[in-house]
């Protein structure tokens, strides 16, 4: 009777059965977007072969998908593997087979290995790709990027670092171990979000100057400015995003001694990190801006290697 009592303690139906049925259709909406996101886009890549650096985007971003919709389903999988595990230590009312599962073993910490270094990849290379943008719409500029580039570096380096203790406090498998693990990659997050709203913000500043420019040399000054002022939205909506996830996903691990939470996030932010400069590189051809003829009064290129705005006058007749 004792061990029924803790067992109905430790296990309730959020737990077993709400929490992985809510972490695995969140996921799953979410692969369901980032699919049709990473086919729309493909789509028009290839369609398009004056694309400047056409091969190296649709390298890049297939790379992006694979990893993020591969560590997502090795986390899922996980997730679920655990959900079956409770729900028998709740069915049975024997919780041997519970702590031997959680004891150390070598396919736990390979899993936690693939999960938190598949993360950390698909971060670089979803930081790459803004970093890049940056890149092309400073004038290929080394100077603009060079503060990014070591933030990011650094970032992901205490990450990797973060994913290796991960790994080995489950051989270590002690509560002090595992408690700094936690609060070291909750302090990664923290840092992922901090300088990918950085990035974020550094390409939508250099659009509104390219923007503030513009205007200077036109006499169309709302037209020119509503388009920049899209463009500019677009960057912060879709750019926002993930750092939002994050700090979201740190919020509710910091307090879930405190808080009822019957999902888990991980698996989401993987995909978010993978949606969010797929987003950002798509959008513009969603909206029109990817064009290569001329507009009533000025031809906007919006080229996918780069989010610069030229604009030429029309030949007067």
């Amino acid at each position: 009777m004792g061990a029924e009592l803790d067992v109905s303690s430790l296990f309730n139906v959020k737990s077993v059965l709400a929490k992985p049925i809510a972490t695995v259709g969140i996921a799953l909406l979410l692969f369901g977007f980032y699919a049709l996101l990473f086919g729309q886009l493909l789509h028009f890549l290839w369609t398009r072969p004056n694309v400047i650096n056409r091969r190296l985007h649709i390298i890049w971003i297939t790379c992006l998908f694979v990893m993020a919709t591969t560590t997502s389903f090795v986390s899922l999988a996980s997730s679920i593997e655990d959900a079956v595990v409770y729900f028998r230590a709740l069915q049975t009312q024997d919780l041997d087979p519970f702590f031997t599962y959680l004891g150390p073993s070598q396919a736990k910490a390979g899993i936690t290995g693939a999960i938190n270094i598949g993360y950390v990849v698909t971060n670089c290379i979803a930081d790459s790709v803004l970093i890049y943008r940056l890149y092309a719409i400073c004038g290929s500029r080394r100077r603009a990027v060079a503060f990014p580039i070591v933030a990011s570096v650094v970032t992901n380096a205490f990450g990797l670092a973060t994913a290796i203790m991960k790994v080995l406090s489950i051989k270590i498998n002690t509560l002090e171990f595992v408690m700094k693990t936690v609060n070291y990659y909750l302090g990664y997050y923290a840092a992922n979000a901090a300088v990918n709203g950085m990035l974020t913000l550094m390409i939508a500043g250099r659009i509104w100057w390219a923007a503030r420019d513009a205007r200077r040399g036109t006499s169309s000054h709302s037209s020119i400015s509503k388009e920049f002022k899209t463009v500019i939205a677009m960057v912060l909506e879709s750019g926002i995003v993930y750092p939002t996830v994050l700090i979201i996903n740190v919020a509710l691990i910091g307090n879930g001694s405190q808080l009822d939470i019957i999902v888990d996030l991980g698996p989401a932010v993987t995909l978010v990190a993978g949606i969010a400069p797929t987003f950002v590189i798509l959008w513009p051809y969603i909206t029109g801006y990817v064009q290569e003829g001329q507009l009533e009064n000025k031809s906007v290129s919006f080229h996918l290697e780069s989010t610069q705005v030229k604009e030429t006058n029309e030949d007067k007749s």
